[in-house]
């Protein structure tokens, strides 16, 4: 297994019916990786999702994610901000879509290859 990534502002995360979270601008970590400040639980959870998210009517039906429900997993143990852990590619969580219930985060891009953390 490779080392994750720790994921910035520039990583994309998506919801499994193809829209993306969306971070906010507002973001300042003193921890930046190419210039993009690194992201935490709490710049995820609630975070929106694009509104490229659709519904479909055919089996099986689905319903809209429209924000990041929880992150389950994902911190890095070692690398830290401000004591809170930093948010790595193995990133785990859940939109407030269905199906499943509530949907799974997927495709997710650390698009920077500079800081990664090793795993003992």
């Amino acid at each position: 297994m490779s080392n994750p990534n720790v994921l910035t502002i520039a990583s994309t995360i998506d919801c499994p019916h193809t829209g993306q979270v969306t971070f906010s601008t507002d973001i300042k970590h003193k921890l930046k990786v190419q210039g993009n400040p690194v992201l935490l639980k709490s710049d995820i959870e609630n975070a929106p999702v694009s509104a490229a998210c659709t519904n479909q009517d055919n089996p099986p039906s689905t319903r809209k994610c429209t924000k990041v429900s929880s992150v389950t997993g994902g911190e890095s143990t070692k690398l830290k901000v401000g004591g809170v852990p930093v948010i790595l590619s193995t990133v785990t969580g859940f939109t407030d879509g269905f199906p499943p219930l509530p949907s799974l985060l997927t495709g997710i891009t650390p698009v920077q290859s500079k800081l990664v953390v090793a795993v003992s």
